[in-house]
């Protein structure tokens, strides 16, 4: 029986060490956005945010990793967390498909690994959009030392992004996110810091308030640059 979200059939796509990774697809066109989930979560946690995009004119592709209930499992144990290929082959279906411009977004260690893979992809993506994400999150995955590392990754990712933390986060901390985000080159980049009720993750699309609205920078900054 093929997996649904909310009646949207998965179906799967390759990663370059042939690992069929599933993915949901909703919108078409030629703008593109990868969604990344957040740890131990479905890529049907973003069908919300995904339909907001999709209404809005954007084709999304939501993702879900290697070794999770709708993709494959290397026998490898080592490839087994090779998630940056998981998200390359993301980037790569929606270019297949049509779309002219990628942004990757992704929520906790999904924007952790936006950063990784953005910056491995070169221009093959137009941004990155991190929402909390740690800036290493290689052991939760079993990776190999600075696999998933936002903040080694951080000085080769030369396209424009938008960066979301929360204060007294208690997955990531200002100052880790802070180091990152001034890590990046001198492209157009925002670092937005919420106060403490403000979330983690794709719980801080919901948040408006003093320190402005997620959603909204979230829209205007797409609007931008893909």
């Amino acid at each position: 029986m093929v997996a649904r979200c909310d009646g949207v059939a998965y179906r799967q796509i390759a990663a370059s060490d042939g690992t069929q990774i599933g993915v949901v697809e909703r919108g078409t066109g030629p703008r593109g956005v990868l969604m990344l989930p957040q740890y131990a979560s479905s890529a049907c946690d973003w069908d919300e945010q995904a339909k907001h995009l999709a209404t809005a004119g954007y084709h999304v592709l939501m993702l879900e990793y290697r070794c999770t209930d709708n993709s494959a499992c290397p026998s490898d144990a080592a490839a087994q967390s090779q998630l940056p290929l998981d998200a390359a082959a993301g980037v790569a279906a929606l270019h297949a498909a049509g779309a002219a411009k990628v942004v990757i977004l992704g929520a906790s260690a999904g924007g952790t690994l936006a950063v990784v893979s953005g910056a491995a992809v070169g221009p093959l993506v137009n941004g990155v959009i991190d929402l909390s994400g740690p800036a290493d999150v290689s052991d939760l995955y079993s990776a190999a030392a600075g696999l998933i590392d936002s903040g080694r990754a951080a000085p080769k990712l030369n396209v424009p992004a938008l960066f979301v933390v929360s204060q007294e986060d208690p997955n990531t901390s200002v100052s880790e996110i802070t180091d990152v985000y001034k890590a990046v080159p001198g492209k157009p980049k925002k670092l937005m810091v919420l106060p403490p009720d403000g979330g983690h993750g794709w719980d801080t699309l919901s948040y408006d308030g003093p320190a402005g609205n997620v959603q909204t920078e979230i829209d205007n900054f797409l609007a931008a640059h893909d």
